[in-house]
């Protein structure tokens, strides 16, 4: 499941929850990628990882293959709230250092509001 709310400042917002692996790691890539398509340059997208249980190396190649697309296009791509589960992923593959991190409030604003998105199922 994944929900996209945008923050104060205008920023969209994801929200994946539960799994990110092989079973569902391309329609985690291809719900950002269509965010990443209502973004123009010098934008930001910031990746709420909060409610992600566990996240494989097809997650983290989905999370790359986004980053690039969003350099790309001009966009900037930053993960927050990430759990110590994941959190240890992204450092044994030194991706903590290609991505900017940031603690939830500071990311994601202190107030968010809805979009007109339905939530996308993730896990099979």
């Amino acid at each position: 499941m994944m929900k996209r709310l945008i923050n104060q400042s205008g920023q969209p917002v994801v929200y994946p929850v539960g799994h990110i692996d092989a079973s569902n790691a391309l329609k985690f890539q291809s719900h950002l990628e269509e965010v990443l398509q209502g973004l123009g340059s010098s934008d930001v997208l910031v990746v709420d990882m909060s409610q992600v249980d566990f996240l494989d190396s097809a997650g983290l190649m989905a999370l790359l293959h986004i980053r690039t697309t969003a350099q790309i296009r001009g966009v900037q791509i930053i993960l927050c709230a990430i759990p110590a589960s994941v959190q240890i992923m992204l450092e044994l593959t030194q991706l903590d250092r290609v991505f900017p991190v940031m603690p939830s409030d500071e990311a994601t604003g202190a107030a968010t509001i809805s979009v007109p998105q339905p939530a996308i199922k993730l896990a099979a």
